[in-house]
């Protein structure tokens, strides 16, 4: 009998450590998302390139990289999870 419950309590003992750890990660970001000020710059960069090709052929070609200007959006709100509009953003 000891045989067949080990298996299954070390099998119950990783969901549980599973558990546990999903949702730990899962509310670290949420808190951290918030400080914006520590992770990013109050700046927004563009990066241009050119993405071209034909049969059997694909070519991605940089351009540019610019700085472009103050960080316009949100900053308590760094993950979107409205999920609006057809691009998501």
């Amino acid at each position: 009998m000891r045989l067949v419950t080990m298996p299954l309590m070390r099998a119950l003992a990783f969901v549980v450590v599973l558990i546990v750890v999903s949702v730990v990660t899962v509310a670290v970001p949420s808190t951290q998302s918030s400080a914006f000020d520590g992770v990013f710059t109050d700046a927004t960069m563009r990066v241009d390139y050119v993405h071209s090709g034909g049969l059997g052929q694909e070519i991605v070609a940089l351009e540019r990289v610019v700085s472009d200007g103050p960080w316009p959006g949100s900053r308590m709100r760094l993950v979107d999870d409205l999920n609006l509009g057809k691009y998501l953003f």
